[in-house]
Parts: C-alpha cells; sequence; structure tokens
C-alpha cells in the first residue's frame, strides 16, 4: 500500500477569506470605503518533504 505524500503546505484560511469578502461586499454598497488590498495570514505546514 503507498504511503500518502508528506508534503510542506501553504494553507490559505477559506473562512477567513470568504467572511472578509462578505464583509467588502456588505461595505460597499453602504457607501463605507474598502480597502485596496486585504492581506490575510497563510500558515505553513512543515512536513517530511524535500
Amino acid at each position: 500500500m503507498a504511503q500518502p505524500a508528506r508534503l510542506t503546505s501553504v494553507l490559505i484560511p477559506a473562512e477567513e477569506v470568504g467572511r472578509e469578502a462578505v464583509g467588502l461586499l456588505m461595505d460597499k454598497p453602504a457607501g463605507r470605503g474598502v480597502p485596496e488590498a486585504t492581506l490575510l495570514e497563510p500558515r505553513l505546514t512543515v512536513r517530511a518533504s524535500t
């Protein structure tokens, strides 16, 4: 049986992305300013890859 790949990966926080997107979509029609860019903190998961 093959072993699963243990690759280092970057987690993009999908829930945060969605929450931020909904907030921006609600702010725009309400006349509130929206930022040109929003930065979210990705998480690095280091595994046994080389």
